[in-house]
């Protein structure tokens, strides 16, 4: 979502890596004046400690008091208070839902105010990713490095009829997927393509506007179907990841649509049989797989469906008596022993012995 898009009176949550210049960054990325932001500050650290000085003449904080109930100073209801008044003005509030900034540049587990505020006060959320921050100015640095910054705007979640546990699990979702689309745009400007995220699934277009593949994501890895396509639309490929491994069958088609290879994975793996087809639809090759490596039977053909070559294969290597074919005729037997060829039988076209060898 373009920053021109971002609703009135919004609630803003963003990933908590450097808060002191995310802030900044939010309102620069917006191109809104600083004056249009609230922010809302630890009570604790930034109220009761008397740090908010030089902050407080940038931003507009609004205090929050994180500390238990019983023990707190500011009572929620009135920094709901503050919070609505200000977005009836049609400003914009800034939440880090991570309650604390990340020490190591990680994503932390999101804490439920954010969620509930924007119940509370019945305004959508946008989700906001900065990359880079980090790496700029980690907690703990008294001075900042210069680095390339990238932020990345998702859609607005509107927060009606939502309840707080769901709400926080949809707002984390979003914004491990802004992560993940963000550096999935960063790979793919080579080839000028561009990529959105909707709900986790990850979508990539050619430059015509045609969609180049479908990925679904979660919790940063790849997770369900992934699905890629010929510009003309067609499918090209389609298989199911689990923790970025392929599981089941993976399939990849010809632009014609005629499958090319059919493969079945374990945990990332061939598995099991293997095969390949030519165009017009006639197999070429076939074979069997045990956790990526050749084991057993192996088949290929010609043009017309006649065998090329018979053998097997043990652990990627050429194993026992292998038959090799022209046009249906045998030409050759062959006797490997760990991938060596030890033994060698030629034929004439009417099936006499040519000769024989060992090696």
């Amino acid at each position: 979502m373009g920053a021109e898009k971002l609703p009135q009176g919004a609630f803003i949550a963003c990933s908590n890596h450097s808060s002191h210049m995310d802030s900044a960054i939010i309102a620069m990325a917006l191109g809104r004046p600083f004056s249009d932001y609230g922010f809302l500050a630890a009570y604790d650290y930034w109220y009761a400690k008397n740090r908010r000085f030089h902050m407080h003449s940038v931003f507009h904080l609004i205090p929050i008091d994180r500390r238990p109930e019983g023990e707190r100073e500011l009572s929620l209801e009135e920094t709901n208070r503050r919070c609505q008044n200000f977005v009836n003005t049609g400003k914009i509030l800034v939440v880090y839902p991570e309650g604390t900034r990340s020490r190591d540049g990680q994503l932390l587990a999101f804490k439920k105010g954010a969620a509930r505020l924007a119940i509370d006060l019945n305004i959508p959320i946008v989700p906001i990713y900065i990359k880079g921050s980090f790496e700029s100015w980690p907690k703990g640095r008294k001075i900042m490095r210069p680095r390339k910054i990238e932020v990345t705007i998702g859609d607005a979640i509107n927060s009606k009829n939502q309840e707080t546990q769901g709400l926080t699990s949809i707002l984390e979702s979003a914004i491990r997927n802004l992560m993940v689309l963000t550096c999935f745009c960063f790979i793919l400007l080579a080839s000028t393509s561009w990529a959105q995220t909707t709900n986790g699934v990850i979508k990539e277009f050619y430059p015509s506007g045609k969609i180049k593949s479908e990925i679904t994501y979660k919790n940063d890895h790849k997770n369900g179907p992934v699905n890629t396509y010929y510009e003309t639309g067609g499918l090209r490929t389609t298989c199911l990841l689990k923790d970025d491994f392929s599981v089941g069958f993976f399939y990849m088609y010809f632009s014609n649509g005629q499958l090319k290879y059919e493969d079945f994975f374990k945990a990332g793996k061939r598995f099991n049989l293997s095969k390949e087809y030519d165009v017009e639809g006639q197999l070429l090759m076939q074979c069997h797989y045990d956790d990526d490596k050749l084991n057993g039977l192996f088949k290929s053909y010609d043009a017309t469906g006649v065998p090329v070559a018979i053998g097997s294969y043990t652990n990627n290597k050429r194993e026992g008596l292998w038959k090799f074919y022209e046009k249906g005729q045998l030409l050759y037997k062959d006797q490997y022993k760990r991938g060596l060829r030890v033994e060698r039988t030629a034929y004439s076209k009417k099936g006499k012995v040519l000769w024989h060898r060992t090696y």
